[in-house]
């Protein structure tokens, strides 16, 4: 069994999914497997990821239903920790390698993010500050949603001792899935905010 399952749910991301799927293979950590979730899309996103010929990478189909295909995804990540991703995001080489060893070693923490970086039209950073343990996660997240979804690793572990898993909870299925694992005692590391295209 491989350390990471990466996860990548894509709908309709024909113009961006080639770089989604690139930036993962290039990653410094490569034992990984990579699961691929089409959410029903009517372009060629499919298409495009069928192209790829890499044993890592395992490609599901659904009908078009978000956040029944998140939960598809979840049930076959195999890894010991789930890293996120959006089809219209990037990785940052090092970032599964950097994310793993910091997990490996901190086995209280639940739920790991990192600080992300616009691109295309206007290039920011996000959440590029001194991260640290957040205590308390279920008081914060009270008052919004503070944790960038495509950079978190997840302890499968934790997801599967306390059923968690994504929820019908309209347009912030995320912080829905943050909310369950902080109300449940899951540890928080990170200090993240939220925006469009990413590296992660």
């Amino acid at each position: 069994m491989r350390n990471v399952s990466v996860m990548l749910c894509a709908y309709n991301s024909e113009p961006f999914i080639q770089e989604a799927i690139d930036s993962v293979l290039g990653q410094t950590y490569q034992d990984f497997e990579f699961v691929i979730v089409d959410d029903g899309s009517p372009d060629n996103t499919l298409s495009i990821i069928r192209s790829y010929k890499d044993s890592r990478i395992k490609v599901l189909s659904c009908r078009h239903d978000y956040i029944h295909s998140l939960n598809v995804g979840l049930r076959n990540c195999h890894g010991e920790f789930i890293a996120r991703m959006d089809a219209d995001d990037r990785l940052m080489p090092k970032r599964l390698e950097v994310q793993l060893k910091f997990m490996q070693k901190h086995p209280d923490i639940v739920a790991c993010f990192s600080w992300g970086k616009t691109f295309g039209e206007v290039e920011e950073s996000i959440g590029h500050c001194a991260r640290e343990k957040i205590n308390n996660a279920y008081f914060w997240l009270m008052t919004g949603n503070f944790l960038m979804h495509p950079t978190a690793m997840l302890r499968k572990s934790f997801l599967r001792e306390h059923h968690i898993r994504y929820k019908r909870y309209p347009y912030a299925e995320d912080y829905k899935l943050w909310t369950d694992i902080a109300r449940m005692g899951g540890e928080f590391y990170g200090k993240i905010s939220r925006n469009s295209r990413r590296s992660i």
